[in-house]
């Protein structure tokens, strides 16, 4: 013998919604002018506004850059000197020292007033 059927659901009554003006209230009132929302301002490419707040880049060292970084770690040197120019740094340094002028180079550097690099690999400081 079979199984007997499944029972259907029941079907749900329809539902008319009242009508404005025939007695029945509005559920909300209507808006007298409809206005689209203006469109969203789009983005620039570039536009500040959409740079995460933190960024970072890894750049791999080269070979060179490492020597490069070993010569400067030992060879170099920053000051601050108030009125001074480079070259008279320079020509302090080199008579401070003894060594030959072509030995020291000295630039403007910020945020420290100079960067001294030597140019040689090692200088014997008069006592």
């Amino acid at each position: 013998m079979p199984p007997p059927p499944l029972p259907r659901p029941a079907a749900a009554p329809e539902v008319v919604p009242p009508c404005i003006g025939q007695g029945w209230e509005a559920p909300y009132p209507r808006p007298l002018l409809q206005v689209a929302s203006p469109p969203a301002a789009m983005a620039r490419p570039g536009d500040v506004a959409l740079r995460p707040a933190e960024d970072f880049a890894v750049v791999p060292a080269t070979p060179e850059m490492q020597a490069e970084s070993a010569l400067l770690s030992s060879n170099a040197a920053v000051g601050w000197l108030e009125g001074v120019s480079c070259r008279k740094v320079a020509d302090e340094i080199v008579a401070a020292l003894g060594v030959r002028p072509t030995d020291v180079k000295v630039v403007k550097h910020y945020p420290e007033q100079f960067f001294i690099r030597f140019m040689i690999t090692q200088v014997e400081v008069p006592h």
